[in-house]
């Protein structure tokens, strides 16, 4: 399966964000798509997701315009992990990620053994099955991103969809979940994630949209995309690049 972005325009209430926006990204790839604050990274994860319609161009499918498609056909091909998070109802973990079974289950239909087997692989690859009968409300911010996270894994899409999933990470939770999403990258999941962070990004198999502003991006591998010149001019600042023993590529602002 392939999402195509085509001459795309994406906004809000006829505002437009960012125009003729293109990238492209199949299963088993990762699309990071990174820039600053106040860029549009929400709303083109929103337009991907068809929460917001494309005020000019597409979101293609295999080749499918995304509006060919309902709610419950979109809820097998995306799983969404927003940034913020607004529950406040006491349902237990569990029966939070259980929801991620929805576009499977028929009106008023209870999960069943299978869907729950689902859900607790789910709570054991993020290691918070510690987690499973306490009441959403009364866990941490960080511990609330990795329950959507594991009931965005529940819903056993095609892609999984995330904006901003560090924010509320520390440093530990945050490494762990970049490699899981290589991890999910690589047994044939495709992952789409915001961030502002080029750090997050550095993978050779990676894929990048780097946006600057209205019609100014740029799109390709990370190699190609993740320049110290590109990124000074998307952030505004001046970046040097390290490397650590591993010969991994850091970016560090100076």
């Amino acid at each position: 399966m392939r999402i195509e972005a085509r001459n795309l325009a994406y906004g809000f209430n006829n505002n437009i964000v960012g125009s003729n926006i293109y990238f492209e990204v199949a299963k088993g790839e990762m699309l990071f798509i990174l820039g600053p604050n106040g860029v549009g990274k929400t709303t083109l994860i929103k337009t991907i997701l068809n929460l917001l319609g494309p005020l000019d161009g597409d979101i293609l499918i295999d080749n499918l315009s995304i509006s060919d498609f309902n709610r419950k056909e979109l809820g097998r091909i995306f799983a969404y992990v927003p940034q913020n998070n607004s529950f406040n109802f006491p349902f237990k973990v569990i029966d939070m990620i259980l929801m991620g079974r929805t576009p499977y289950l028929e009106k008023f239909q209870t999960p069943k053994k299978k869907d729950y087997e689902i859900a607790f692989n789910s709570l054991e690859i993020l290691n918070i099955s510690h987690l499973e009968n306490k009441p959403f409300t009364n866990i941490s911010g960080g511990e609330k991103q990795l329950v959507l996270i594991a009931r965005a894994l529940t819903q056993e899409a095609n892609f999984l969809v995330l904006d901003e999933p560090t924010s509320s990470l520390d440093f530990g939770n945050e490494v762990k979940l970049l490699k899981i999403l290589e991890k999910l990258s690589k047994r044939g999941m495709g992952v789409i994630m915001a961030t502002h962070n080029p750090n997050h990004a550095v993978k050779k198999s990676g894929k990048i949209l780097l946006l600057k502003g209205k019609k100014d991006f740029y799109f390709g591998s990370s190699l190609e995309t993740l320049t110290k010149e590109r990124l000074e001019k998307v952030y505004e600042t001046k970046v040097d690049v390290a490397f650590t023993k591993k010969d991994k590529k850091v970016f560090i602002s100076i």
